[in-house]
């Protein structure tokens, strides 16, 4: 059992801010628009606590000047749904392909089945392959919020795993091809929507690989 319950207490805070910036993120990728979705996204303490974290803050710029005239209109909506369609159906014209396999020279889809089995995480109700960028992003939630449990019950050993199962991830797979996929959408977007979106991921990702690291230093010296 762990003593220090201060950096206890740090740790999971980070862990849930974590997993709710990827399990945001990652229904971007895997759903329609949605208003719910929107009004998160757009929301000005989201924008303002993302642009704290990211280095380059393009992104959260694109968004803020979307949201200026956004008016949650059904012809907005329609837009919005037209531009998802547009990137990520394969039959859209502006196709960006959001599968890791397409951007990596190996077969990397076996060895992300493999780490949703080795995490245990339950894939029975997905729709999409497993290396999709959305469900990737959702992988890293998972691993996010089960490493905020493992802090509850003040379970150091469970919660470092999952650090560092989260550190192989990222260093394996979405920082391997996350920022090409992102590029690819901020070129092909026509709204200011998906290109921020694209911007602010690309951004994240890098960062939270940062603090990842650093988070796993501190759970290793927790006594």
């Amino acid at each position: 059992m762990v003593k220090d319950l201060g950096t206890v207490k740090e740790l999971r805070r980070l862990a849930m801010g974590r997993s709710n910036i990827y399990y945001l993120l990652s229904s971007v990728f895997l759903n329609r628009p949605s208003y719910k979705m929107i009004k998160v996204v757009l929301n000005e303490d989201f924008l303002f606590g993302i642009s704290r974290v990211i280095d380059d803050d393009r992104g959260v710029k694109l968004l803020k000047r979307f949201a200026k005239n956004f008016r949650h209109s059904r012809k907005e909506y329609e837009a919005l749904a037209n531009e998802y369609r547009e990137l990520f159906l394969a039959s859209g014209s502006r196709y960006v392909i959001p599968y890791e396999t397409a951007y990596r020279e190996e077969d990397v889809l076996e060895d992300v089945k493999n780490m949703f089995r080795a995490a245990r995480i339950n894939t029975a109700r997905l729709h999409e392959p497993l290396d999709h960028f959305g469900i990737e992003l959702w992988f890293m939630y998972c691993i996010c919020y089960m490493e905020a449990r493992g802090w509850t019950k003040r379970n150091r050993d469970f919660a470092l795993r999952c650090l560092e199962m989260g550190r192989e991830f990222l260093e394996n797979h979405l920082l391997l091809w996350a920022g090409k996929l992102c590029d690819q959408i901020i070129v092909h977007s026509k709204l200011d929507f998906y290109k921020g979106v694209a911007g602010i991921t690309k951004g994240y990702i890098k960062q939270d690989y940062i603090e990842v690291k650093e988070a796993i230093k501190e759970a290793r010296d927790l006594t």
